[in-house]
């Protein structure tokens, strides 16, 4: 017997909630349905090596510049401790690099080289660093083993 297919309506409903999950870790926050953002994307094109690098230097400025959100769309959760809540702004909001704010990612060739870099040291990096999820030192550190592995073997 042939499981019964999922309708649409589910599946945006699921990924919307996984979403507001993943936006949660990423920005220490709770966000309501009322006040979600559309979700925002980030696509790595192919060309190879070269699109690789161009794709490193768009990822390590996405994780250097910050975005200063608003007072009212944002607040803190009650799990963030005094180490690692994020800077605020003169509004009152926060300041937060801009790839926390992106939530899919799609690649093709080059740019798939270069994303999934990115995706297993970043999630190497939480898992290495007390599930720190704002950590992103491999990818700006010039000393990091993570780029330094991927420059010695691309």
């Amino acid at each position: 017997m042939k499981p019964e297919p999922c309708k649409s309506k589910v599946v945006i409903c699921k990924e919307k909630s996984l979403i507001r999950e993943q936006r949660g870790i990423r920005l220490k926050t709770e966000v309501s349905d009322s006040k979600q953002k559309p979700p925002v994307g980030l696509a790595l094109s192919g060309g190879g090596i070269r699109s690789a690098t161009l794709g490193l230097g768009v990822l390590q400025r996405l994780c250097e510049e910050p975005l200063e959100t608003e007072n009212e769309s944002r607040a803190p959760t009650a799990a963030e401790d005094g180490n690692d809540t994020p800077e605020k702004n003169s509004r009152g909001g926060f300041k937060e690099a801009l790839i926390e704010h992106i939530d899919y990612l799609s690649t093709v060739s080059g740019g798939g080289y270069i994303g999934s870099w990115f995706v297993a040291n970043r999630l190497r990096s939480v898992l290495d660093r007390d599930k720190n999820p704002a950590d992103k030192s491999f990818i700006n550190d010039p000393k990091s083993v993570h780029l330094a592995h991927l420059r010695r073997y691309s």
